[in-house]
């Protein structure tokens, strides 16, 4: 039931930065904010734009990958492993979250809603099932009895330790 706390709670939490206060031209001044304290000006027009632009898209990726990976493990409960149906379940609640969360923008003065974003925020939550797919393939080999010796050298396992043999020997 936790992890289903923890898939709604984040829900909330896009659902809640979809509002007013964290358009661009409320959250703008932070981002100049960072750019004046580590680089000692503010950042050009031009400059500003692209990186508050690259800043909110890397954010929609990664607010839905976390999505995604959270309903993802909903989805699993007490199991282990991965399925291709938790998978794809975690990926169709993201696409009707982000698709929600822009038809919502939609009606907010200071937003702008936007098929891209439902594209980005859907490779974020596709992108998560795919590292938590690779986590699992990769614990997995980790643990298989052929990739470890439990007696701990080569000699114990089994295995040749000599050196190879040139050609011309």
């Amino acid at each position: 039931m936790t992890r289903y706390a923890a898939a709604i709670l984040w829900t909330a939490c896009i659902f809640a930065a979809s509002s007013d206060a964290f358009s661009a031209s409320h959250t703008g001044g932070v981002l100049q904010s960072i750019a004046i304290t580590i680089l000692g000006h503010p950042l050009s027009d031009l400059t500003f734009e692209l990186t508050q632009l690259a800043v909110r898209k890397l954010a929609h990726l990664t607010e839905y990958g976390l999505l995604g990976w959270l309903w993802f493990r909903a989805m699993r409960g007490d199991e282990r492993g991965w399925t291709l149906r938790w998978s794809v379940i975690a990926v169709l609640i993201a696409i009707a979250v982000a698709t929600t969360d822009e038809i919502h923008q939609a009606f907010v003065p200071s937003r702008t809603a936007s098929p891209l974003d439902v594209v980005i925020d859907t490779c974020g939550a596709v992108i998560a099932q795919l590292m938590e797919r690779g986590r699992l393939v990769r614990r997995r080999r980790a643990s298989s009895p052929g990739d470890r010796c439990p007696g701990g050298t080569p000699e114990q396992c089994g295995r040749d330790v000599r050196a190879p043999q040139s050609r011309d020997s």
